[in-house]
């Protein structure tokens, strides 16, 4: 453990700590006393910093994508519908079960996100997993860009400055 800065430092056994200093104690000093420049590969890994953002992007990403998706139909309804990956599924599905008749069965419909009971036609499965899919591949190659922008970042710096 590292000694706090509440212990004392003659006698650490005080407060049950030991005051052994971290092996990278003298580069987190001079960054500290430097105001944080930019910090070495050694201290923090920069792989680190760059796996971390990496993270931030992904959660940033399945956050769009789970976002709402306004779809209009063909009877010229136009409603907000979920879009996150469950539904997606269950869209595809739907599409797939019905592919062979091409058609949806009478009094057919698919709900809003508030609810409503849309009529949907066959047709209608195909645009709204279309626009599902439009919604995600437009969030997916944003985010193959930003990663394309932490790979090549050399400094924290530029890592701070991608943002989704």
């Amino acid at each position: 453990m590292t000694m706090r800065y509440f212990e004392n430092p003659v006698d650490s056994s005080i407060n049950g700590y030991d005051d052994t200093i971290p092996a990278q104690a003298d580069q987190i000093a001079a960054a500290i006393a430097a105001g944080w420049p930019e910090v070495t590969s050694t201290w923090p890994p920069f792989q680190t910093l760059r796996d971390a953002k990496n993270t931030g992007l992904l959660q940033s990403f399945t956050n769009a994508v789970n976002q709402p998706v306004s779809y209009t139909t063909q009877a010229s309804v136009t409603e907000t519908f979920a879009a996150d990956p469950g539904t997606a599924s269950d869209i595809r599905a739907l599409f797939a079960g019905f592919n062979q008749a091409q058609a949806t069965p009478s009094g057919f419909y698919w709900p809003a996100v508030d609810g409503t009971q849309v009529p949907f036609t066959y047709a209608d499965i195909l645009g709204l997993m279309a626009v599902i899919s439009a919604q995600w591949w437009t969030w997916f190659q944003h985010l193959e860009t930003l990663r394309a922008q932490v790979a090549a970042a050399t400094t924290p710096a530029q890592l701070s400055a991608i943002v989704w």
